[in-house]
């Protein structure tokens, strides 16, 4: 084998000190191709020796501690390319087809790391069959689409689908259930006032079924109501301005309470038999102070407690109805 290897040398030492001027154009292309699948058979052959080594304990042997190390040592390169070719050469065994291959130099070193890759990442259910179905198709795209390194590592979210279409489609499953999870722990939903009968509809984590779905309608569980649904648009930013217009009926209501509450008072005062020159100066002294002292505390104290009460409500419905999911209301 030292013969072989001298007589390799050699040549190669004869072809370097060749002349370049003596080619044409056509021979140099097809020297390069020649010279570039040569290195690749040089380097399966180097993978199969730092395998042996590696098998062997020849780096312990040395003094090194580890065959990545034994290489850094040894070859004069870097750490991080040492690891990689140490990795190449255990996974290699793994994939004959991309093995043989890269042996007779119709596919390159990084091609090979790619499928080796690929094929050892694969789940254990596919099974020895499954992986060696993966190793023959990836390599069938490496040698005849001539598919760069970058262009097969598109290939390792497929390759699991062709092996084993039943396998993939539980996995897809299961991710989109952990997805829908995730995006359900953490929703968020706050409204912040905005405006006189407007609120900043803040919404966090929005899954993507209801981005997708454009504008939600959500109904109050009283369909006898006079007041519309609350509409919940879709929007490309988390932020938007959503109209609710029982809100904006609130301070009609307030004063038609206190419209009544007046007329009550003013009832009961009558009835009392005050004279009649007293109680027109009472309602117009007293009665302007109170209600400018005491409505926009009123006002301040019951919406927010007004509008939970109505979302809990609509979030309720919605959740019997199963039409959409509205998450917890936080007010600030």
């Amino acid at each position: 084998m030292g013969g072989l290897l001298a007589q390799v040398e050699a040549d190669v030492a004869e072809l370097v000190a060749g002349p370049l001027w003596t080619l044409s154009d056509t021979e140099i292309t097809d020297e390069v191709r020649r010279v570039h699948a040569t290195i690749q058979q040089l380097s399966a052959r180097l993978l199969t020796l730092i395998g042996a080594a590696d098998s062997r304990e020849i780096p312990y042997t040395a003094g090194a501690t580890g065959t990545a190390n034994w290489l850094t040592y040894l070859l004069a390169m870097r750490h991080r390319d040492a690891v990689v070719w140490t990795k190449l050469a255990k996974l290699l065994p793994e994939t004959p087809v991309v093995e043989e291959a890269l042996a007779a130099g119709r596919v390159t070193v990084e091609q090979a790391r790619v499928i080796t890759k690929t094929v050892h990442d694969l789940p254990s259910a596919v099974g020895e069959v499954g992986k060696a179905k993966a190793d023959q198709a990836l390599t069938k795209l490496a040698v005849e689409d001539r598919l760069r390194p970058e262009t097969l590592e598109n290939h390792r979210s497929q390759i699991l689908e062709l092996v084993a279409p039943e396998i993939a489609l539980e996995r897809l499953r299961r991710d989109l259930e952990r997805a829908e999870r995730s995006a359900y722990d953490r929703r968020d939903f706050t409204l912040v006032p905005y405006g006189e009968g407007e609120y900043r509809c803040a919404v966090s984590s929005i899954p993507r079924w209801l981005r997708s779905c454009g504008p939600r309608w959500i109904r109050c569980p009283d369909h006898a109501s006079p007041h519309p649904p609350l509409r919940l648009p879709h929007c490309p930013m988390p932020r938007a301005i959503v109209p609710l217009a029982p809100l904006t009926m609130a301070p009609a209501l307030a004063a038609a309470v206190l419209r009544a509450a007046l007329a009550a008072v003013r009832a009961a005062l009558t009835s009392a038999r005050i004279h009649e020159a007293v109680l027109p100066a009472v309602l117009v002294a007293v009665l302007p102070a109170v209600l400018v002292a005491v409505l926009p505390a009123v006002l301040v104290a019951v919406l927010p407690a007004v509008l939970v009460a109505v979302l809990r409500a609509v979030r309720a419905e919605a959740a019997r109805m199963g039409a959409v999911r509205v998450p917890a209301v936080r007010m600030r």
